[in-house]
């Protein structure tokens, strides 16, 4: 659906046009998978552990090589679970000014309601979603995908472009 190198603009474009026909459920869907990429893309880039390390913990699989040491996946997909991760890794290695919620996304809240959508229409829970309410909730998680996007870019990291890869210290 999309590519890495892809801007925020043809991604939010893309999603948009789901809007446009009865298509509301993968827009919403779609917006919410790129809202989960984004600022996981966004933790690895702007944290200081290692990267292979902080992908696992995020929910990568571990190597499949025999004898390979598995890292145990620490955050799990959900907003208190990326918040903690961005505070562990990204607030302790820009400060406060890269507060997640309340700084970078303005209402939690908001969000929240977005996601909560989101594990419905997964999950079963609705089958069925209104274009106006599902155009509301798209466009939060596109804020937050934009404003997640731009204060990356701002601390030096494309999120379109390959990640540089940080490794472990050697003793």
């Amino acid at each position: 659906m999309f590519r890495v190198n892809d801007p925020v603009s043809k991604r939010q474009a893309k999603i948009l046009g789901y809007l446009e026909g009865d298509d509301q459920f993968i827009a919403v869907l779609l917006a919410a998978a790129d809202f989960e990429r984004t600022i996981r893309r966004a933790i690895i880039a702007l944290g200081k552990t290692p990267t292979a390390v902080l992908a696992q913990q995020l929910g990568r699989r571990g190597s499949s090589k025999p004898g390979a040491q598995v890292v145990r996946r620490l955050y799990r997909s959900s907003l208190d679970e990326y918040g903690r991760a961005w505070n562990n890794e990204v607030l302790k290695s820009i400060g406060d000014k890269a507060s997640l919620f309340g700084g970078i996304i303005k209402a939690k809240q908001n969000l929240e309601a977005a996601y909560n959508l989101r594990h419905e229409l997964i999950h079963g829970d609705r089958g069925v979603v209104s274009r106006d309410y599902a155009a509301k909730q798209v466009q939060v998680f596109l804020e937050a995908t934009a404003a997640i996007d731009a204060f990356a870019k701002q601390n030096g990291a494309d999120l379109t472009k390959r990640l540089k890869v940080r490794r472990k210290a050697w003793a």
